[in-house]
């Protein structure tokens, strides 16, 4: 069997997390030791876990401030204060 880089092993960890599929049978197509799945799996989250999440913050035109984290889009209105953005922007944080 071959040995796989940490990139490799973090793509096929995104591939298992979009597929839906069961580990074991995800495991079994890719030809990998379930053990192994597991270990990686373990390892990739939890150095997600460590870095920190940024969150891109635009503001167009006087009218909205634009977040946007992970595919989520939230829009606030001119008036909504800083604080209570900061407050949205760590709670995504989160997710």
């Amino acid at each position: 069997m071959k040995r796989r880089s940490k990139q490799e092993w973090q793509t096929l960890i995104e591939e298992y997390e979009q597929s839906g599929e069961a580990q074991a049978a995800f495991a079994a197509r890719k030809r990998v030791k379930l053990a192994t799945l597991q270990n990686w799996l373990y390892r990739v989250r939890q150095e997600r876990e460590e870095q920190p999440a940024f969150v891109k913050v635009a503001e167009q035109k006087d009218i909205d401030i634009v977040v946007e984290h992970g595919g989520l889009c939230v829009r606030f209105g001119a008036h909504v204060s800083s604080a209570r953005i900061c407050e949205v922007v760590v709670a995504l944080s989160r997710c």
